[in-house]
């Protein structure tokens, strides 16, 4: 009998021990969860917000110090608004603008119409705003908000200069733009002079008329009369090109020329944008654009000129060129002739 009451006594202690070691080993695996609900340390909270999380995880709520968390969540939830005002705040900058209008002569030109459009936070994202020119040919615009303010020029009687900067940006980039009353913007006007009948050849929406060309040299030639394509030796100017693209990556460089010419006559690159008297001397039979593929600055597969001509008739002319090499592979071309023989080749297509 009493060694009956020794076994079950062996028993007991060895259920007890197991039922202690299980105990400790289930407190050992529990025991980092608990320590992260208990910490004092916010730092995990504060590094849950700055990624920019509305709200904290459930379990950092659960700091010793409840309050400051709080404060750090409210905190969070108070800057949502206040960023996407910010965000805003580009539209809202305070706009001043000056600016002066003066002619071919450095002139200032009075009674010019000007026309501002401002992006901005109203209803359509533009406002639109009209003045003009004072005596001393001066304007100005303030008292407005927006981020990038455009400005046109014009006046009857006087060509607008395509070539003078027209927008300002006010907010949004590395370096916006600084308006300054001493030191006003100068927009250009041309005086238009007396216009002659011209030939005018452009494509049918306005711009130049597209040609195919090869891409081997094999010439093209236009007239200038008619914009038709004619056989070899019949055109009033001739254009080659070669180009290499063919098999490349895109985006890579590639070797491409071209080649405009003048049969028995003369053409002269220039680049004033109110040059409509052609020059009486200094013409080459033919000009080249040449881009090499490894042209370290510059490389682009088209090019803009423009130039004038003394055509083999004897007649002058004047045309917008641009050569693209690549894709479909062709050039574009308008062209303004003075049949009469004259140098004048200022265009107005109510001259007739």
């Amino acid at each position: 009998m009493r060694r009956r009451y020794l076994v079950v006594i062996f028993l007991f202690l060895v259920v007890g021990l197991w039922a202690w070691r299980f105990k400790s080993q289930l407190t050992d695996h529990i025991a980092p969860e608990a320590s992260v609900s208990g910490t004092n340390d916010v730092r995990p909270l504060a590094a849950a917000i700055q990624r920019g999380q509305t709200k904290a995880p459930e379990a950092m709520l659960h700091s010793a110090n409840p309050q400051e968390n709080l404060a750090l969540v409210d905190n969070r939830n108070n800057q949502a608004p206040s960023e996407e005002e910010k965000g805003q705040d580009d539209w809202r900058t305070a706009i001043e603008f000056y600016g002066k209008v003066i002619d071919e002569g450095t002139n200032p030109v009075t009674s010019a119409e000007i026309r501002f459009s401002c992006n901005d936070l109203s209803s359509s994202g533009t406002s639109y705003y009209q003045s003009k020119s004072d005596g001393q040919g001066l304007f100005g615009i303030s008292g407005i908000r927006g981020k990038l303010l455009t400005v046109s020029v014009a006046k009857e009687g006087y060509y607008s200069c395509r070539a003078d900067n027209d927008s300002f940006y006010y907010a949004g980039q590395n370096v916006n733009f600084i308006p300054d009353r001493a030191a006003p913007v100068i927009f250009h006007l041309r005086t238009k002079h007396t216009a002659e009948p011209l030939v005018h050849v452009q494509a049918a929406m306005g711009g130049g008329m597209k040609y195919r060309v090869g891409r081997d040299g094999t010439p093209v030639e236009v007239s200038l009369r008619t914009g038709e394509v004619l056989v070899s030796g019949q055109g009033d100017i001739r254009v080659q090109c070669w180009t290499d693209d063919l098999e490349k990556s895109p985006g890579k460089k590639y070797n491409w020329k071209c080649r405009i010419a003048v049969p028995n006559g003369g053409i002269l690159a220039y680049t004033n944008e109110f040059s409509f008297e052609a020059p009486l001397l200094g013409y080459q039979s033919q000009d080249e654009i040449d881009r090499p593929a490894n042209m370290e600055t510059g490389w682009e597969r088209n090019a803009k000129r423009n130039y004038f001509l003394k055509l083999g008739s004897g007649n002058y002319a004047r045309i917008n060129f641009e050569m693209i090499a690549g894709g479909d592979h062709f050039f574009q071309l308008e062209s303004f002739l003075n049949p009469s023989g004259s140098r004048n080749l200022e265009y107005d297509p109510d001259v007739k």
